[in-house]
């Protein structure tokens, strides 16, 4: 039976600025701001729930795709999905929490096993200090995994003219990408 670990997806985007550049224009041109990077986390949501093996946490957030629903309430509510533009250094992102499957039977500590002295007694333990000990090999694995198919299913699915980079990825509670690990 597989186990269902926890994550965190956020995905660079780079989205449509508008076409206001005069101030009178400025919250025109946020507004489509805003829904540019909306319909983007519409259009990535779809690609990622589609993907075997990960499944999105509900409701988790959500934008809309358009300005009216089918009938003008949240019929066409994207869940599980959050944008956040850029600010300051860090760049808009789309952030999608989802679990994702692993065919371990038991769960898995992420981190080895060390020796440990204290007050003349010798213990041995995990260690989830990054600059002591690193991740196992399996969450390296699970990690490249579920960044290979993030990235196939957006290459196949989204329009050629979005812009995306996986930025970051949170496992387990160990950060890939962004202030975190390299991807393996």
């Amino acid at each position: 039976m597989a186990r269902w670990i926890p994550f965190t997806l956020h995905i660079e985007i780079v989205p449509d600025h508008g076409s206001g550049s005069s101030d009178a224009k400025l919250k025109s041109k946020r507004f489509e701001l805003i829904r540019d990077m909306q319909k983007t986390a519409s259009l990535i949501y779809n690609s990622v729930s589609a993907i075997s093996g990960v499944e999105v946490a509900l409701p988790g957030g959500g934008q809309q795709r358009s300005l009216y629903g089918s009938d003008h309430n949240n019929s066409g509510l994207v869940n599980g999905t959050a944008v956040k533009p850029q600010f300051g250094e860090t760049p808009a992102q789309v952030t999608i929490t989802g679990f994702a499957s692993d065919a371990g039977v038991k769960n898995v500590q992420h981190y080895a096993e060390m020796q440990k002295i204290s007050g003349g007694e010798t213990y041995e333990g995990y260690s989830p200090n990054p600059p002591v000990t690193n991740p196992t090999s399996h969450l390296d694995t699970l990690i490249s995994t579920l960044k290979t198919d993030v990235e196939s299913a957006l290459l196949a699915d989204l329009p050629s003219g979005i812009v995306y980079n996986v930025f970051r990825i949170e496992m387990s509670g160990v950060t890939y990408g962004d202030r975190g690990y390299h991807f393996p």
